[in-house]
């Protein structure tokens, strides 16, 4: 029996050109005979070149056809094998063997693709990215998700749907009524909106807009890299929930996964560590001027600085400006000591506050990060000693 996964198959195409023909278009290779392809074909030929998967062009056919008939799915795909674009070999016997003994089982044929994935059984060998147990601890890693009842996730989890997007397209546009909320399975995407751009990584909920009443999107959301991504209808959640107040909850946890998703301070960071962060923190609102701590005072935290900025100043001198995505108060966790400095915001703020202890533990379950909140603090320092130092010389 041959193993091999259906995220990681690369079916490759025989070399070959293709060229238009009216509407058309003809596909011709050395040893073949000309082949005319229907335009809606075409951009699946291109598609399977070896680069992509059999997964992201079974998907793309799916994308196309615009059906939910799993079943015109494969006679899709069967009529590029059938035109011999592909270079024959055992796993792409296999996977079609596989397909049509689904088709032979499920003759009603009335599953939607994502039903249908979820009984492929290549799924086994490779990544388990897109079974159902899987997407549903990926919800669960925000608390909100978790409080449901077995029933309400299953409802959510039918409607959900994977969506693989190739890179430079559009998943949000900005201005739109949003329906929808994303989640990023794989691959990067970026935010464009009006003064500001930011990253989104894997693991990284965004579309939140989607959970308030009234209101469109604050921004574009494009890829930068081929993605995976998961479609989540509000409708679904709304169904589940009993106030506005428990929308609110989840669009709180929602702003703090991005942050960890794009905040540089955590690229590379073990999932579980982040997931222990997220578990353990308190979303604060600050107002513009607020002092979240002054020199002197007992430390009771650090902070994570998920949207806005502030202000640090040591011994009544300003040292710098930090901005959405940075850390702050790590110098006094680590040495257990009083504040160094004082720190206020400059414009209304988010603030992912995780306790002294909490960081501790997490700390001591992870030492790779530790290490590098480490790092953090001597590169802190030695910028703090620089700044102040020429300071007091230009005053001197």
């Amino acid at each position: 029996m041959i193993e091999w996964s259906i995220e990681d198959f690369q079916p490759k195409i025989k070399k070959g050109v293709i060229t238009p023909a009216g509407r058309n278009f003809v596909y011709a290779s050395g040893d073949l005979k000309s082949k005319e392809l229907p335009l809606a074909v075409v951009d699946l030929v291109l598609l399977c070149d070896g680069k992509n998967t059999v997964f992201q062009i079974l998907a793309k056919i799916y994308e196309k056809q615009g059906v939910v008939q799993f079943q015109k799915v494969v006679e899709t795909f069967d009529s590029l094998l059938e035109d011999q674009l592909f270079e024959s070999s055992p796993e792409l016997e296999s996977f079609e063997k596989g397909l049509h003994k689904i088709l032979k089982k499920n003759s009603s044929h009335s599953k939607t693709f994502s039903e249908y994935l979820k009984i492929l059984p290549f799924f086994g060998s490779g990544k388990e990215l897109f079974t159902r147990d899987s997407i549903r601890q990926k919800l669960e890693n925000l608390s909100f998700f978790s409080e449901f009842s077995d029933e309400g996730m299953e409802e959510i989890l039918d409607a959900c749907e994977v969506i693989v997007f190739a890179r430079n397209q559009v998943i949000i546009n900005k201005d739109e009524n949003p329906k929808d909320l994303f989640l990023l399975l794989e691959g990067q995407c970026e935010a464009l909106g009006e003064g500001f751009r930011g990253g989104i990584q894997r693991g990284s909920f965004f579309g939140e807009a989607a959970l308030l009443s009234s209101g469109s999107r604050s921004a574009t959301v494009k890829t930068l890299s081929p993605c995976k991504v998961l479609r989540i209808p509000t409708d679904r959640v709304r169904k589940n929930v009993v106030s506005e107040k428990q929308l609110d909850v989840l669009r709180q946890q929602i702003i703090v996964s991005q942050y960890f998703g794009s905040s540089p301070h955590f690229e590379g960071v073990k999932e579980n560590t982040i997931e222990r962060l997220q578990r353990t923190g308190q979303l604060e609102l600050k107002g513009s001027g607020a002092v979240i701590f002054d020199d002197g005072d007992p430390t009771s935290g650090l902070y994570f600085l998920v949207r806005g900025s502030v202000r640090v100043d040591i011994a009544g001198e300003k040292v710098v400006d930090l901005h959405q995505g940075d850390v702050f108060g790590e110098i006094s966790v680590l040495a257990k000591l009083p504040r160094t400095a004082r720190v206020s915001t400059t414009e209304p703020s988010f603030l992912f506050k995780v306790s002294l202890e909490s960081f501790w533990e997490v700390l001591l379950t992870d030492l790779e990060f530790a290490y590098r909140i480490e790092r953090l603090c001597e590169v802190r320092l030695a910028d703090d000693f620089e700044i102040l130092s020429k300071k007091s010389q230009e005053s001197a």
